[in-house]
């Protein structure tokens, strides 16, 4: 640990003498007025709003410094660091010549020349080939869930500290909660009357999108003596277990309630330049033969399984009023080494009987319709058909491997470049966490709102209602309050009650999949696919923080350190190593935080890879030394050489 330390001492040294740390102290004014100016030509070089940002907020923070410097007059200090810094190469050839002098440190210098050779390649193969393997991936996960559990909305106020696009409509989750279950008298399968009435009065209301997270493919139609055998089975039989509990004489009236009502959709509420929210349902997507679950080796990059989609009932009713009734993928990617709910795909190859299709995600659809600002919906929803057709493919293969796109598809806010799943851009950027059992069990206000997140401005986010008060409340002369609350928002239908069984670990905590696809439309309405930042974009970063450290570290010395006795004198390097890292560490981790609110992601783990790596590979160099190891004193009267 102590070669890594003294590792990045030198670094730091050599790269802050090369950017010219002595004209820095040496001509402060004009210096500042320099990285004033560059400031200034960065806003104009970057033309990403993002990086834009940062920008503004550093060229904010470095003039009330210099506002500070300037108050309190620190010139004693420049004078005292300027002297240091004069005086900085006579001091460094000093220690340079003990160093060369001293048998041990000389073999020691050997040893940390080959180290840093092996860290700089090290590094450069981590970030250019093998950036998305899981054996990087996953300590690269861990990074970017410990920055979102910074930045998420406060689990206590449900204040969320970032601003809100102005363009995205706020969520309303109707919740099927434990309660409205048990009022129910807890089906096997959700009645598909309430789901009717829910989708009708989001419909009335004025919704914008109406997302239905309940899987739609078997029948209500069970006979009725055999209801409560199969209560906790329905949703392991298989369609044709099903069949033979179907009443051959007639439908269940729900069913057909819910069928004939998606089935005139199309000609009751958006016929005749109507206004009408697009309904967005979910297939029972099941395995294909010949599929295994998760990754068999830590250098296995994710792949996407080709799904089989199941029949439902409402497959006629979806297709006479296509396109306002849409199906939607709500799979997620589970990361294997912790189970872990962290990506979406933005689409799904499907295979359907026997042909293949594309299936877009739900977010990708909810993005797509709420991006569109002008009144052709329907035209919206032909172009991500159009867009997905060029990624159909030839054969139902059990697994897909998504190309690379050499363009971006800007309408559905999809970048150009590689789009597997292990990579960044997939990731989900969870913001709002799934609230504990005593705070969802609080009493409710006068609407029969569970909880709600919204912004420091009080912007809304998302509202959460159960759905037994909220039918009730739909049904009494206080239905008008709703109105408000519903209209232009993006309703999501689910359930969270406990016979789901669609409990999610995710980055914030255990949530259910509702949950989920809201945390998941939010993020791509905010960022679209999160932008990693490039090998150069990183070596930039890198080199403004080591300006910044060795500017840091000359201070320490000169104010702290040079007063220390002549005995403790050697201890500087110690000192100034330990001050470097915390602040590399808070400054990149400030980086991180500020950048992931902007979409960006700036990774701070793999140079923590590469350490624990190139460590290991030193291990190997020294291991014909380990014998000399433990007699040091022999080692030293020999000259740090090693006998044989």
């Amino acid at each position: 640990m102590l070669n890594a330390l003294v590792l990045g001492f030198v670094v730091i040294v050599l790269v802050g003498i090369l950017h010219g740390v002595i004209n820095v102290f040496c001509h402060a004014k004009e210096i500042t007025v320099m990285i004033k100016q560059w400031f200034e030509n960065s806003l104009q070089i970057f033309k990403n709003v993002s990086l834009q940002k940062i920008i503004v907020a550093i060229k904010q923070r470095f003039i009330i410094f210099t506002n500070f410097f300037s108050n309190f007059q620190l010139y004693e200090i420049i004078t005292k660091v300027k002297q240091w810094v004069i005086d900085f190469p006579k001091t460094f050839k000093n220690f340079f010549i003990w160093f060369s002098k001293n048998p041990q440190m000389r073999s020691f210098g050997r040893a940390l020349g080959i180290d840093l050779v092996i860290g700089i390649i090290m590094a450069m193969i981590f970030l250019l080939w093998l950036h998305n393997y899981p054996f990087l991936a996953d300590p690269e996960d861990a990074s970017m869930d410990f920055v979102m559990q910074r930045n998420q909305c406060d689990p206590d106020t449900k204040k969320c500290s970032f601003s809100k696009n102005e363009n995205i409509p706020p969520i309303t989750l109707l919740d099927i909660d434990d309660k409205t279950y048990v009022k129910w008298e807890r089906p096997p399968i959700t009645p598909r009357n309430h789901i009717k009435e829910l989708i009708d009065s989001a419909v009335n209301y004025g919704a914008k999108v109406i997302v239905v997270d309940i899987f739609m493919t078997h029948r209500q139609s069970i006979i009725p003596k055999q209801r409560e055998q199969h209560r906790y089975l329905a949703n392991f039989l298989t369609q044709e277990t099903l069949e033979g509990l179907y009443n051959p004489a007639q439908s269940h009236p729900d069913d057909q309630e819910l069928y004939e009502y998606l089935a005139k959709y199309a000609s009751t509420y958006c016929s005749n330049g109507k206004k009408c929210p697009i309904i967005i349902l979910i297939p029972d997507l099941i395995q294909q033969k010949g599929q295994t679950a998760g990754n068999e080796s830590i250098f296995d990059i994710h792949k996407q399984p080709v799904f089989q989609v199941q029949k439902s009932f409402l497959d006629e009713a979806v297709e006479k009023s296509s396109p306002y009734i849409q199906w939607a993928s709500p799979k997620f990617l589970i990361s294997p080494f912790d189970n872990t709910v962290r990506r979406l795909w933005l689409w799904h190859p499907v295979c359907n009987d026997q042909k293949p299709q594309v299936i877009p995600s739900v977010h990708l659809l909810v993005s797509a319709i709420v991006s569109n600002k002008s009144e052709d919906v329907g035209g919206s929803l032909k172009n991500v058909e159009r867009e997905l057709h060029n990624f159909v493919e030839k054969d139902c293969n059990p697994y897909y491997k998504p190309p690379s796109l050499q363009k971006p598809i800007s309408s559905l806010k999809v970048g150009k470049g590689e789009i597997a799943g292990g990579g960044i851009r997939q990731r989900i950027v969870f913001t709002m966490p799934w609230p504990s059992k005593q705070e969802k069990d609080a009493k409710k206000g006068i609407d029969n709102q569970k909880f709600a997140f919204s912004t420091q401005r009080n912007e809304s986010i998302l509202r959460v209602f159960s759905v037994f008060g909220y039918l009730e409340q739909v049904k009494s002369s206080r239905k008008n309050l709703l109105g408000g609350r519903i209209r232009d928002s993006i309703v999501i239908i689910g359930g969270s009650h406990t016979d789901a069984q669609d409990i999610h670990r995710t980055p914030l905590g255990e949530m259910p999949g509702e949950f989920v696809i809201a945390n998941a439309i939010y993020s791509f309405l905010s960022y679209g696919e999160i932008r990693g930042t490039s090998v150069l974009e990183i070596l930039g970063f890198k080199i403004l923080l080591i300006v910044l450290f060795v500017a840091m570290a000359t201070f320490i010395n000169n104010m702290f350190v040079s007063k220390l006795p002549s005995v403790l004198r050697y201890w500087r390097i110690v000192i100034i190593i330990l001050v470097t890292a915390i602040e590399w560490f808070a400054l990149q981790m400030w980086f991180s935080t500020e950048l992931l609110k902007e979409g960006v992601w700036f990774d701070f783990s793999i140079p923590l890879v590469a350490i624990l790596f190139h460590h290991i590979a030193s291990q190997f160099q020294g291991h014909d030394d380990e014998r000399c190891w433990p007699e040091k004193s022999v080692f030293i009267e020999r000259g740090g050489e090693c006998e044989n």
